[in-house]
């Protein structure tokens, strides 16, 4: 019997699909990679599993070289319509806004705790790291 090979029918099948050629790996180097199983990384690209664990959406990420946010996205399907037909290029595209959008969010949360540590000081409060037993007192200079 021939080995057939399945076709990608979703968006997160058809990115692993183009990264693997840019990457030069095969479908089985992508899975050890990724942690997963060949069958269980078959499975995902021809999405007869639409919901993977988080380790191994975590595998996926490292092995494909991009953020979890991406793979999430492709796994829920919101850059399908992106990504049907689209060359790898559009895809990396799409992958720089989500990783754009992962250093905003840790910037914000920078400066929140930067505006929480400025309105400590004008209280009047010292602003110190420790551990153990040392302590050291930080200077804002702001």
């Amino acid at each position: 019997m021939a080995n057939k090979k399945r076709r990608c029918t979703t968006a997160l099948g058809s990115y692993l699909s183009r990264r693997e050629g840019e990457l030069g790996l095969s479908g089985q180097e992508a899975a050890a990679g990724a942690g997963i199983t060949p069958g269980g990384y078959s499975k995902l690209k021809s999405g007869r599993v639409n919901k993977p664990r988080r380790r191994a959406v975590e595998g996926l990420a490292r092995v494909m070289n991009c953020n979890v946010a991406f793979i999430q996205n492709l796994v829920a399907g919101s850059f399908a319509p992106f990504l049907t037909g689209r060359s790898a290029e559009d895809a990396t595209a799409i992958q720089k806004l989500t990783d754009i959008n992962d250093e905003l969010e840790t910037i914000q949360k920078a400066l929140s705790l930067l505006r929480l540590l400025l309105e400590k000081r004008q209280k009047g409060y010292a602003i110190s790291l420790t551990r153990g037993s040392e302590v050291v007192e930080l200077e804002l200079l702001l």
